[in-house]
Order: structure tokens, then C-alpha cells, then sequence
């Protein structure tokens, strides 16, 4: 009996060492590839004004609303990762101590979703904890979520718009520049 507690301990840690790794690895590759969809939307920008070109900000449109699907997706997978993580601190963890997950929902996240947490692992079908789960995500970005979706959403209506204003303004610049002659 005290081995197989012995191996069921150290199962435990082991998946509790893994969701942490999984957390971190999901969170830094959410990162990366948001930094690279600005770099990519700034590129965009660069180009078309560089090749004078309006129509071309359009394009980068898309990489806001890229960004904001991103972070949806990396939460959505993340959450049984934090469900796990939480649920084992939860069951295994010492009362007194204030562990990572536990403070972490609690400083980053709002109620709502730590109250979700909770009736998720309140019940112990298996299954049902499944369906639960399947309609709740891991908000990313916190309480701060909305004002950075309202500056993407922004962003994306700025580059879908600019092309009508800056359509006039870069071919005055070109008959300029050209001597007076279009070469649109």
C-alpha cells in the first residue's frame, strides 16, 4: 500500500511539475507570435507607405484581429492546464501557504472565472467536468483584457479607414514628387 501511494505521489507532482511548464510554454509562445504579428502589422504599414500605396494598410487590418484570436485560442487551451494545476495545490497543498496558481487566479483573474473554477471542480463526474470545462476559457489577459481588445479593435478600424484618407494625401505626394506628373 505504501509504495503505491508512494507512486501516486510522485505521479501527481510530476503532472502538477508539467502543467506548470505547459502554462509557461503556452504563455511564452502567445508572446512570441503576438510579437510577431506586430511585427508583421508594422511591416505592412512601412510597405505601404513606402511604396505609396493606400490600399495596402488594409492588409494589416488582419493582424489585430489576429492577435485577439490568438490569446483566445492559447486560453482556451490553457484552460485544463490551469484546471489542473489549480485542482492539485487545491487537494494536495498546504492551507497556509499561498500557492502559485491560487494566487495567481486570484491577483490576475476576475471572480467570475475563479468562481467557474471552483463549480467545475465541485463536481466529480468525470464527464461533466469535461462539458463544463469545454465551455470556459482562461481569460489571458485578466481584468485588463477588454481596454487591450478595444485598442486592437480600434487599431484595425485606424487601418481599415486610413486608406481613404491617405488615398488623396500619397498621390498629392507623387504628383509632387513626380513634377506634376501622375504615375498612378
Amino acid at each position: 500500500m505504501g509504495v503505491r501511494k508512494k507512486v501516486r505521489t510522485e505521479l501527481i507532482l510530476a503532472e502538477f511539475e508539467q502543467a506548470i511548464i505547459t502554462f509557461r510554454a503556452g504563455f511564452t509562445t502567445l508572446s512570441r507570435i503576438g510579437a510577431l504579428l506586430i511585427i508583421a502589422d508594422v511591416t505592412v504599414i512601412g510597405y505601404a507607405i513606402n511604396t505609396r500605396i493606400a490600399g495596402i494598410v488594409f492588409l494589416g487590418a488582419i493582424f489585430p484581429f489576429g492577435i485577439m484570436y490568438l490569446i483566445k485560442v492559447v486560453g482556451k487551451l490553457l484552460t485544463p492546464v490551469i484546471i489542473t494545476a489549480y485542482s492539485i495545490e487545491k487537494e494536495y497543498g498546504d492551507n497556509k501557504i499561498r500557492t502559485l496558481m491560487n494566487a495567481g487566479l486570484s491577483i490576475n483573474l476576475s471572480k467570475k472565472f475563479s468562481d467557474k473554477l471552483e463549480s467545475i471542480l465541485s463536481v466529480k463526474d468525470a464527464y461533466e467536468q469535461d462539458k463544463m470545462m469545454s465551455k470556459v476559457y482562461f481569460p489571458m489577459l485578466g481584468p485588463g483584457r477588454l481596454a487591450f481588445n478595444s485598442l486592437l479593435i480600434l487599431f484595425a478600424i485606424a487601418q481599415l479607414v486610413a486608406p481613404f484618407f491617405l488615398r488623396g494625401h500619397l498621390k498629392s505626394m507623387i504628383v509632387v514628387q513626380t513634377g506634376g506628373q501622375m504615375s498612378i
